[in-house]
């Protein structure tokens, strides 16, 4: 309907988000992807080379859409989680009770560049202090911070044991 279009300043008319469903408040990233066994749908289908080894031949279809990335702040642009994360981390002084407030609204990779930058900065991301803190928070920054740490864990290990 005319309700869920949007003129752009080119003229074009974009898909309001909530209309879809989706009404991010930053700027997101999304992609799909899907499988499935039907000749109805002009998705490519999978080589007989790709399946795993077996006598019986089931072909199956797979689709996927690239990124879109969506300016869900309305700020003209898109923002990457890192650039997101930085300015996060800039408003609030590098500190890890205001950053952790504000990341509630964003995505997990939002989480898992703050620490990054939080760390480069030379904060201690992964103390006791920190990590009771985090407990409390939501699923996608719990687990985006998470991932930073584990990553960073895992990169000083190889190192150790290269002897570097």
């Amino acid at each position: 309907s005319e309700d869920d279009a949007a003129a752009d300043d080119d003229g074009s008319s974009t898909r309001r988000l909530a209309s879809l469903g989706v009404a991010p408040s930053v700027s997101e990233a999304l992609s799909a992807a899907a499988t499935g066994q039907s000749d109805a749908f002009p998705f490519h289908p999978i080589a007989r080379t790709y399946q795993p080894v077996t006598s019986d031949w089931k072909p199956y279809l797979f689709g996927s859409n690239g990124a879109v990335r969506i300016d869900g702040d309305l700020d003209g642009k898109w923002s990457s989680p890192r650039e997101q994360a930085t300015l996060l981390a800039d408003s609030v002084e590098d500190s890890l009770d205001a950053i952790f407030d504000k990341l509630e609204k964003y995505a997990q990779a939002v989480a898992t560049q703050a620490a990054s930058v939080l760390d480069s900065r030379g904060v201690e991301i992964g103390s006791k202090q920190a990590l009771l803190k985090l407990a409390t928070r939501p699923g996608q920054v719990r687990r985006g911070y998470q991932a930073y740490l584990d990553a960073r864990r895992r990169s000083r290990e190889a190192r150790a044991a290269a002897g570097n």
